[in-house]
């Protein structure tokens, strides 16, 4: 007898937390033993070459396609200054018109994909919503290839109406309500706002947090720092892991140090890892305050589990744009303590001064007050118990394939 299909799609131009739970599916024993599975996806190598380094194995179903570029009109607007009339008015011209162009001619290459596979699930992988362009493409392709299940995965806050450049998707937007039969969300503070912002009915969404599969540690604590010339001299270590973003609110962090270095404090070495458009404010920050011997910023590391490892608590100080951040599962799975805002689902993740610390965004004086706590080596001790405990009990990888493997045959029914 054979067996049920399921196509996966996601389309992003990096291997971001979104997409943590495409390697999981397609390494799943238990999903394979009752579907047959295969991915389609945008056809970009660096996307491909993270993608198969995650796989354990190489002979899975595995499309790459060609899709219309997103940013294209970047390309025609970079000449423009950002502020003029000129730049907005081509703006609310060309954006819109591009990105319908876009979604129309992504629909046929996955409709030539979806019809050939004779799938019965097709499984959307998207960051926030509507998020990329294409899951708008891969909801009408699924259906004119007679794809009956959609599910659509959503990993991120979804955007309301309140900008003019979401009125056009109004009715896209009803289509993808009438044709996608079940939301599924990292968070619950997710899935409140999307059911919010579709005005979906609360049986049309369901929670189910990404499982994080622990990778191999290549290098004990000693050897990785000695690969990034750092000492510790008997110092903790904290780390942020995050793009260099405005949202991550890294400046914050920089300002709590800064408040604690002032008040003669003892602080911990911060590795900061990532790269992003705040690099060079940050470097300076970082000199003109004297931070240079406290705050290491590392750029992107290979291997971030060995940075974890490494690390005795985790920072992550966003200010928004966020949800359900791996960072801080991935830190769990490990028994490290985390510092982390209350902003989207982070508190969903971290029970306060139980397996870590929540602080108010953009508060660098509640931020320091929890550094300056987790400097007990008892504290990190108990948090990290209690953080291993629950990622035991809630995000495993098992457990959510578990969960999706039962709204599969949900579904079928």
């Amino acid at each position: 007898m054979s067996k049920e299909k399921i196509i996966y799609f996601s389309d992003h131009h990096f291997f971001a937390g979104c997409e943590s739970m495409v390697p999981n599916f397609l390494n799943s024993k238990e999903l394979k033993e009752i579907y047959e599975i295969s991915f389609v996806y945008r056809n970009i190598d660096n996307y491909e070459k993270e993608l198969l380094s995650r796989l354990s194995e190489k002979d899975n179903n595995l499309y790459p396609v060609n899709l219309p570029k997103q940013q294209i009109h970047n390309l025609l607007l970079n000449r423009l200054n950002i502020s003029s009339l000129l730049y907005k008015f081509f703006a609310l011209i060309i954006i819109p018109i591009w990105k319908y162009v876009a979604i129309f001619l992504a629909v046929y290459p996955l409709y030539k994909i979806f019809r050939k596979d004779s799938a019965t699930i097709l499984h959307i992988n998207n960051g926030g919503y509507p998020g990329v362009n294409t899951s708008y493409s891969a909801v009408i392709a699924a259906k004119l290839a007679g794809i009956n299940n959609v599910v659509y995965m959503v990993n991120n806050i979804a955007q309301d109406y309140k900008s003019p450049l979401r009125w056009l998707d109004w009715f896209l937007d009803i289509y993808v309500k009438k044709n996608v039969d079940m939301f599924v969300t990292g968070s619950k503070n997710a899935g409140l706002k999307l059911s919010e912002v579709l005005n979906l009915p609360f049986d049309k969404i369901i929670n189910i947090p990404n499982g994080i599969l622990p990778r191999i540690i290549s290098k004990d604590k000693e050897d990785f720092l000695k690969s990034l010339n750092i000492n510790l001299n008997d110092r903790l270590l904290f780390s942020t892991i995050a793009l260099l973003k405005k949202n991550k609110g890294h400046i914050w962090l920089l300002k709590a140090l800064r408040l604690l270095k002032d008040s003669n404090k003892i602080i911990p070495l911060f590795i900061v890892e990532g790269e992003g458009s705040e690099r060079e404010f940050l470097d300076k920050f970082i000199l003109e305050n004297n931070l240079i011997e406290d705050v290491k910023l590392i750029g992107k590391a290979t291997h971030i589990f060995n940075l974890i490892n490494a690390s005795d608590v985790i920072v992550l100080p966003s200010i928004g744009k966020e949800d359900f951040p791996n960072v801080i599962i991935e830190a769990m799975s490990m028994g490290k303590p985390t510092i982390g805002t209350r902003i989207a689902g982070i508190p969903e993740q971290i029970v306060d001064s139980v397996n870590g610390f929540l602080v108010e965004p953009k508060n660098e004086k509640e931020l320091a007050i929890a550094i300056h706590k987790l400097m007990d080596t008892k504290i990190i001790n108990s948090f990290s118990e209690k953080a291993k405990e629950k990622f035991n009990l809630n995000y495993k990888v098992e457990i959510s394939v578990k969960e999706y493997i039962e709204l599969y045959q949900t579904m079928n029914k």
